[in-house]
């Protein structure tokens, strides 16, 4: 993808091929950046709620917003935590908006005012609380990054990643005395608070402009050559995409559309942008087979029609494309 006139006829191509309504609207409010105003968009936007997945999550929301436990899954759920039926929504197009994502914003607010008890059970030790806060507060951001409730949370793992940075490569004893100071998690070593988790890394993406040069090139450069990728994710983000099992093809255009936040991520990334667009089909579209599952890159109701995941799998190619774009640019 060289320029988004590329990928605005790549688009086209996919909405020739009649797509479901989930990957039809994110191609016209991704990918063509139809204004809200556009009867397509309304009319497409008006269609998501009959949606089968969105259907599910409708109907697996419970009454207080969330979906039962929030960051240890469930297994007795077909929507395991709260954490993923919000990511759900959001990589489905839903929004602020939309009365299930309003719902779930409202209960993620009163968990981080304390105002209700956070659903898992507890770990006995100093650090689960900055990880309820942590879990909660990246959940939040998905829907609303600059909800007032975030600057606290936004602020503390600022201050984090510029002690942990700041020679501008990682140091794990800086990292371990910056929580020991404001967060008071002394047992946060070798655990899910260390700086390369999603969760962490998604907050500092959305306050990326916070950071000094040395600080958000280092995490970058650091997270990049992480063998085993981001905490959560666990499949390098360096890897060529011809190389990623198939079983994490998913977490990795999630990880790549975390860090292309960042904006040194685009020229880390231009390897990668390369070997996707030299995978292009005949048609000018992608299809990377059958992915187990499919998490997050499936889009459309059934993979039955055989242009569904072409559609959904260019979708998630040209979503990346665009956001490498607006970084270059």
């Amino acid at each position: 993808m060289k320029n988004r006139f590329e990928i605005a006829a790549s688009a086209g191509a996919l909405l020739a091929l009649d797509p479901d309504t989930v990957p039809r609207y994110l191609i016209l409010r991704d990918l063509l950046h139809r204004p809200p105003s556009d009867r397509e968009m309304q009319i497409t936007h008006q269609n998501l709620p009959a949606c089968r997945a969105v259907a599910e999550l409708d109907r697996e929301q419970l009454p207080d917003g969330g979906w039962g436990r929030f960051h240890t899954a469930d297994s007795k759920t077909r929507i395991g935590t709260t954490e993923q039926a919000v990511q759900r929504a959001i990589t489905l197009g839903l929004e602020q908006k939309d009365e299930i994502v309003a719902r779930a914003q409202a209960y993620l607010v009163a968990l981080l005012a304390k105002q209700i008890r956070f659903p898992d059970r507890p770990e006995r030790n100093d650090r689960w609380a900055t990880g309820e806060e942590m879990f909660t507060a990246s959940t939040l951001a998905w829907i609303d990054p600059c909800h007032p409730a975030l600057e606290p949370v936004y602020a503390k793992w600022c201050r984090i990643a510029e002690r942990t940075f700041t020679t501008g490569d990682y140091d794990a004893g800086a990292e371990w005395r910056a929580h020991c100071q404001m967060t008071g998690a002394t047992t946060m070593r070798g655990s899910y608070l260390v700086l390369c988790n999603r969760y962490a890394v998604y907050l500092l993406s959305r306050v990326q402009d916070r950071l000094s040069d040395r600080t958000e090139s280092g995490l970058v450069n650091w997270l990049w050559n992480l063998p085993r990728g981001m905490g959560y994710l666990d499949v390098p983000v360096s890897l060529p995409v011809t190389k990623v099992n198939p079983r994490a093809l998913s977490r990795w255009f999630f990880s790549h559309q975390v860090l292309a936040r960042f904006r040194s991520w685009p020229r880390k990334a231009k390897g990668i942008m390369n070997d996707l667009g030299s995978l292009r089909g005949r048609e000018g579209l992608w299809n990377f087979g059958v992915i187990p599952g499919g998490g997050n890159l499936r889009l459309s109701d059934s993979w039955r029609k055989p242009s569904s995941r072409i559609i959904d799998h260019s979708v998630a190619v040209l979503q990346l494309a665009a956001q490498f774009e607006a970084g270059c640019g």
